[in-house]
């Protein structure tokens, strides 16, 4: 494991992350999480994971072959629904957010539900057996289409708002690129002539 600072708006994340290869040239194919902090306390993070090496490092065991997509697409309802519910377990229990050193009040995790889930691991597989026919076996399309997401929102406890943002992403996630934001809204009402809004693009202290 190895630690990364993203700073933004006041706020420094500590990411933990474990490595593993990035494909060049197929577009981004490393799991991703959004984290977004809204009305100075709400914290909400997507975060958008390969579904087949998340199921083959929770469910194969480390020295188990890795399950290949046309196999985990056909899997018997009940075994795929147990290895579902592995991956969500383990996420609950190693997917955490910390600020000022103390965990979210009142997180709540949220997964697709076990056919969506599988949905999108048969439509990944019928994906690249049509490529492999048209293309001779190269997959150029984009991986992401077949990743899985996970949603985690939650407050921050009082008082920790000035703090530091702590993540930990579990090893199996791999590595992962973090974006962070701190969105604004306003609602205008329109004059004779329309609504004029104007704004720093640089955000505060840059």
């Amino acid at each position: 494991m190895r630690l990364r600072r993203y700073a933004g708006l006041g706020f420094a994340l500590w990411l933990a992350i474990g490595v593993c290869s990035i494909a060049s040239g197929h577009g981004l194919t490393i799991t991703t999480a959004g984290v977004t902090l809204r009305n100075g306390n709400h914290l909400m993070l997507h975060l958008q994971y390969d579904p087949l090496r998340m199921w083959h490092k929770v469910n194969d065991g480390a020295g188990g072959a890795p399950i290949d997509l046309g196999r985990l697409a056909s899997l018997p309802d009940a075994e795929f629904e147990a290895g579902y519910r592995a991956i969500q377990a383990y996420l609950r229990e190693g997917l955490t957010v910390r600020a000022a050193d103390r965990p979210l009040t009142s997180p709540q995790f949220r997964f697709p539900p076990a056919a969506e889930f599988r949905r999108v691991v048969r439509e990944g597989f019928m994906r690249r057996v049509l490529a492999a026919k048209q293309g001779g076996g190269h997959f150029h399309e984009d991986a992401r289409h077949d990743y899985q997401s996970a949603w985690l929102d939650g407050f921050l406890p009082e008082g920790s708002e000035s703090g530091e943002l702590e993540l930990h992403f579990p090893p199996a996630l791999g590595e992962v690129m973090v974006t962070y934001s701190r969105p604004r809204s306003w609602t205008l009402r329109p004059d004779e002539g329309g609504i004029r809004l104007r704004f720093a693009v640089a955000p505060p202290g840059k």
